[in-house]
This record gives structure tokens, C-alpha cells and sequence, in this order.
């Protein structure tokens, strides 16, 4: 038997019973450790990943939000700024008189900051008197629509918006028929529908809403229109563009009378009629009624810059008796110096602010 046994061994697949299990079991059970160890190394690989991604993405979220915030507190910090600037001047003229207590181009409220490196980022401002342009709240009595017409005449521009303004600022619901115009009932069928405001116009970018506007006239009309409290009535000589000035009246619509008034307003400003008479001859006392030597409206357009991160405000600045009360304080995304109510520019350096010195020839 024991020999029978010996020979039962030398059979294919034959075993010893004390040998164990067969070398391919062992075999198959190495290669699934395997497989799950390398499963389980390469779903630990992606949660690392996923978390270090995580984790990078608040990281970068965090620093864009960092950057924003402080692009947006040194924009603020450019209105509070032009906010001293403007309380300083108020208290010079107070206290020594100079210039009449005229507002002129050649002070310093009005000589901005240009793009300057402030230790946190850039900061760039434009301090513009509104009370130098045409109030376009006052634009349903006769003198300041004649005005208005004349101004859009001289830059090339369409007066379509003419009656749909007076329209919109009106109280009644009614268009004239010897005008152009649109009421309640040419806004209801706008897509979509809304309604004239028949009272003053609170900002200047509700004129986009007035029926015949488009955002080339309002760009056009920017530097010479404002929107401002009915009371305010008088242009400012010695801060209107000259297109304002001749719009204002055919007196001062002469390139001699012009060219004298901006020579004299250009040394110190004027701060009298009787140096306005002086400068353009007795040819413009009928235009006596419409221009002052003070301003009280500002608007401020300030923008800051960290890095690629821009952050803007516009504000709109009343000054009286040297205090200064925030009509409106608008924050936007990106610089907010193009030139009107939007931004349009790329980066700060592409800004264009006035050079102080250039007052007389603005």
C-alpha cells in the first residue's frame, strides 16, 4: 500500500495531504490584495485632489474677495477725499474771501488725482461741477428747452428725446400737438411695460429710458447736461464747457465773446458780473439772469485698484454753507472714468483728467 501511495503522488495534480492549499489559490488571492490596494490608493489620491482643489478654490476666493474689498474701500476714500477738498474751499472763501467766493477750475477741488500708487493699490479721482451744465429738470420752461435744443443742434445730435423729456417730467398725461412726444400710454407698450415718471428726473441715467434715447447721445450729452433740483437755475461761467455757454444764450454764441470770457475766468475766475461785463462787453447783459459764479453740485467719480481688481463710485456731492450732504453714493464694478454713468475702460492709466492749468480751455 505504502508503494501504491508513492506512485498516487506522481500523478498530474496529485497532492500530499500534508501539503497545503495549491500554489494558484495563493496566487489569485495576491492578485485581488492587489487590485483593492491599488483601488483604495487611487480613490485616496482623488479625495487628496479634490480637497486640495477645494481648498485652493476658497483660498482664491478668499484674496479675490480681499482684493475687492480693498479696491472698494480706496475708491470710497477718493469721495472723502473730494469731500474735504470741497469743505476746505468752502472755508477759505469764508474766511479770506479770495476769488469772490467764486468756483472755479483753477482750485483744488477740481484738479482730481491721476492714477497714483497709494501703498494698497491705485486710486484715481474727477471732481466735476454739475452746476456748470445744463439742468435737464428745468428743460419745460421755455429759456432752458430753447437751450438744450440749441446744444444738441451744435453737437450734431438727434433732439428726438426733446418732447419725450418734457413728457416724462410733466405732471399730465397728455402730449402736445405741436411736438414730437411719449406718455404713459407709448411706455405701456414697451417690452417691458413701465411708466413715465411725471416728476423731476432723479438721476441722469433715467434718461435712457425716455423713448427716442440711445447710448450714443447720452455719452455725447454727458460733459454738458446735469440732472438736478428745479431750483437750480444759473450756470456756473467760470466751470461750463464754452458749448454750454453759447447754447445758453445767442449773446455769449460768439467765438470773440466766448474766447474773453474763458481768458478771464482762466487766471482766478470771475466772480461778478461787472468782470463778466468787463471781459465780454454790455452785448450779453440779457444773458444777466442765467449765469453765477457759485457751485453747489458735485459729482465725484472715484476709482480704486488692486491688482486687476477695480471697484468705483459716483457720487453726487451738495454743498451748503460748507457742509457737504450725499445726495446719492453709487459703488459699481471696475473704473468709472470713461465718461459717463458706465464703466468703459480697461485699466486706470487709460483715464483722461483735466489738467488744472487747461481751465480756460476746456
Amino acid at each position: 500500500m505504502k508503494e501504491a501511495s508513492q506512485l498516487l503522488l506522481l500523478l498530474p495534480g496529485a497532492r500530499s495531504p500534508l501539503a497545503g492549499e495549491p500554489t494558484g489559490r495563493k496566487r489569485s488571492e495576491s492578485g485581488v490584495a492587489l487590485v483593492v490596494a491599488l483601488a483604495a490608493t487611487a480613490l485616496l489620491t482623488v479625495l487628496v485632489f479634490d480637497f486640495t482643489f477645494s481648498a485652493r478654490l476658497q483660498w482664491k476666493k478668499a484674496a479675490a474677495g480681499v482684493k475687492a474689498r480693498q479696491a472698494e474701500l480706496l475708491a470710497d476714500s477718493g469721495v472723502y477725499v473730494a469731500m474735504a477738498a470741497l469743505q476746505l474751499d468752502a472755508a477759505i472763501d469764508k474766511t479770506s474771501g479770495s476769488n469772490g467766493g467764486s468756483d472755479w477750475l483753477g482750485e483744488t477741488w477740481a484738479a482730481g488725482i491721476p492714477p497714483m500708487e497709494t501703498g494698497y493699490g491705485r486710486l484715481a479721482l474727477r471732481v466735476e461741477d454739475e452746476s456748470g451744465r445744463l439742468n435737464l429738470n428745468r428743460v419745460n420752461l421755455p429759456v432752458p428747452r430753447v437751450a438744450l435744443e440749441r446744444l444738441l443742434e451744435s453737437q450734431g445730435l438727434e433732439s428726438d428725446f426733446s418732447g419725450p423729456l418734457q413728457d416724462w417730467i410733466d405732471k399730465d398725461d397728455r402730449v402736445p400737438a405741436n411736438r414730437d412726444g411719449a406718455e404713459s400710454s407709448w411706455y405701456r407698450s414697451a417690452e417691458p411695460p413701465y411708466l413715465p415718471r411725471n416728476g423731476p428726473l432723479l438721476s441722469f441715467a433715467e434718461l435712457a429710458l425716455l423713448r427716442g434715447m440711445d447710448a450714443d447721445t447720452l455719452r455725447a450729452l454727458r460733459p454738458f447736461a446735469s440732472v438736478l433740483p428745479l431750483a437750480v437755475a444759473r450756470v456756473n461761467v467760470n466751470t461750463a464747457p464754452p458749448e454750454v455757454l453759447a447754447a445758453l444764450h445767442p449773446s455769449l454764441d460768439d467765438d470773440l465773446v466766448l474766447g474773453r470770457l474763458l481768458q478771464a475766468r482762466a487766471s482766478a475766475g470771475i466772480s461778478s458780473w461787472q468782470e463778466v461785463l468787463s471781459a465780454a462787453g454790455s452785448s450779453v447783459a440779457a444773458a444777466k439772469s442765467l449765469l453765477g459764479f457759485k457751485s453747489s453740485w458735485f459729482r465725484v467719480r472715484s476709482s480704486g485698484a488692486v491688482g486687476d481688481t477695480y471697484r468705483s463710485v459716483d457720487a453726487l456731492l451738495n454743498r451748503q454753507e460748507g457742509r457737504i450732504h450725499i445726495i446719492y453714493w453709487l459703488r459699481r464694478h471696475g473704473p468709472n472714468l470713461g465718461g459717463m454713468d458706465a464703466p468703459g475702460l480697461g485699466g486706470l492709466d487709460d483715464l483722461d483728467l483735466p489738467d488744472s492749468g487747461r481751465a480756460g480751455t476746456l
